[in-house]
């Protein structure tokens, strides 16, 4: 039997970046059907019990254009050596960079092999953090 939830709240946000689904809700276990109606069993929870980071923790990071062929853009408020690590799908890492002061880097993997890259940003007394997945196509 596959592991199935009945939503009774949650959302869907996307960014440039990526997306995030949230679901809240009852894990079922049955459902019947008959022609008086559905009966679906499930685990009754009395509370929702939500963790969530404050929005304005979290700093905009845009990644653009995506996919991309030669180059691609890093955008956001970056503090003084910041660093890029572009890993490829076995989790090699293919490149770093420090940023430059200004808003833009430009990171040109042209290269490399047409593939998904998973970029992550570490800021200074920081640990590094996902901020995104570029598809590298063939120019």
């Amino acid at each position: 039997m596959a592991q199935e939830v009945i939503a009774t709240s949650g959302m869907f946000g996307t960014h440039s970046t990526g997306s995030l689904s949230i679901t809240i809700g009852e894990t079922m276990t049955e459902t019947a059907t008959s022609n008086s109606g559905i009966l679906t069993q499930g685990f009754q929870q009395n509370y929702e019990s939500i963790l969530a980071l404050p929005e304005n923790e979290i700093d905009a990071i845009l990644l653009y254009p995506n996919p991309f062929t030669t180059h691609f853009f890093v955008e956001g408020d970056f503090e003084e050596g910041a660093r890029i690590f572009i890993y490829d799908v076995s989790f090699r890492l293919i490149e770093q960079k420090t940023l430059n002061s200004g808003p833009t880097c430009q990171m040109d993997i042209g290269d490399k092999a047409s593939s998904e890259y998973f970029i992550y940003l570490s800021q200074p007394d920081q640990l590094p953090r996902f901020i995104g997945k570029l598809i590298h196509t063939i120019p």
